[in-house]
């Protein structure tokens, strides 16, 4: 399954379908005119665009913008993290980032549990620009995800989610770290 920047394969079958709800919101015509645009650009039905927004803000949006969470450009990101040695960016993500996405996690989801971080990791992935690919095989989670923003990024996500994960299920996932994509596999 593809959704936007990312590809999803994981079994479907314990998956029910949501129950929906129809409700009548009054808009601005040019909002809604602009919405009809998008949606025809982005080949969905208009309905399913609002059900997008609408998903985006409740599972990523309303959390992080609350925990300081903050847009940046790739260029400003990018140039940030080359002046800085691996040992700082190693300390960035174990003792700044790791704590920030627990509180997220747990602000989110309402526990710390590994299932609880993949769900609002792939919310991450969702929000940003990076394109990735999501496997479950009922026993464990893969990614490769595609950033181009050098090494550097690399090595900050490789500490990220092994500081994550240790934390969480007192083992290290598998990461392969490349110029502008990293592996994962969690237990």
């Amino acid at each position: 399954m593809r959704e936007g920047n990312k590809i999803v394969l994981q079994d479907q079958s314990a998956k029910a379908p949501d129950k929906t709800y129809p409700i009548t919101f009054r808009l601005p015509v040019t909002l809604v005119e602009e919405l009809k645009r998008e949606s025809a650009n982005s080949r969905v039905s208009l309905n399913t665009l609002v059900k997008q927004i609408f998903d985006k803000y409740i599972l990523w949006e309303r959390h992080s913008n609350k925990l300081g969470l903050i847009p940046s450009t790739r260029p400003f990101l990018a140039e940030t993290l080359k002046n800085l040695s691996d040992e700082q960016i190693k300390h960035i993500a174990y003792n700044g980032s790791k704590n920030a996405l627990k509180e997220l996690v747990l602000l989110a989801r309402g526990d710390l549990s590994l299932h609880s971080f993949v769900s609002v990791f792939n919310e991450w992935l969702k929000a940003s620009w990076m394109a990735y690919r999501y496997e479950f095989d009922g026993k464990k989670h893969r990614y490769v995800i595609h950033h181009n923003l050098g090494i550097k990024w690399s090595l900050y996500l490789s500490d990220l989610l092994t500081a994550i994960s240790v934390d969480l299920t007192c083992v290290n996932p598998h990461v392969v770290i490349r110029k502008e994509s990293i592996s994962v596999v969690f237990p």
